[in-house]
């Protein structure tokens, strides 16, 4: 009886909210980059009935964004390689812009009046973030040749 109690009150909460931290938020970010998560959260979507869930618009949304690339990567595969190397040519740049907005906000940081380094700090994170947009739309790009690709 204890040991029932135990499990039912203790240690199921517990191994539930592990668990369910576990997951991964369902960002558009995320379900364009994992289709299969994609493909999931639709049906799970088509199957309620809330209109107004916001997962579910993320995710059709995402859904309505991914195939249109997918048929733009089938109706013309070479022009759809060049967008993926220019995306990533791209990344390069934002990563490298980035650096060096990083490294000379390192620079001064000790060395100039405060308004300066917040400048410079600021313009190291609009370059960050630049940097992470350009680097998602490259891993977007990728899954969705990975769709396509014998494995």
């Amino acid at each position: 009886m204890m040991q029932r109690f135990f499990i039912l009150y203790f240690l199921l909460p517990i191994v539930t909210f592990f668990l369910m931290g576990c997951q991964p938020k369902l960002t558009y970010s995320y379900l364009m980059t994992h289709p299969a998560a994609l493909e999931k959260q639709v049906m799970y979507c088509q199957r309620i009935t809330d209109p107004d869930n916001t997962d579910c618009r993320t995710a059709l949304r995402a859904m309505t964004d991914f195939m249109t690339l997918a048929r733009e990567q089938q109706f013309d595969p070479e022009r759809f390689g060049k967008k993926i190397m220019q995306a990533e040519e791209a990344c390069v740049e934002t990563r490298e812009n980035m650096l060096q907005a990083r490294q000379h906000y390192e620079t001064v940081q000790n060395k100039q009046n405060i308004a300066d380094v917040d400048k410079l700090k600021e313009y190291y994170h609009v370059a960050q973030r630049a940097y992470q947009i350009q680097r998602e739309q490259v891993h977007i790009l990728l899954a969705v040749v990975s769709l396509s690709s014998p494995e």
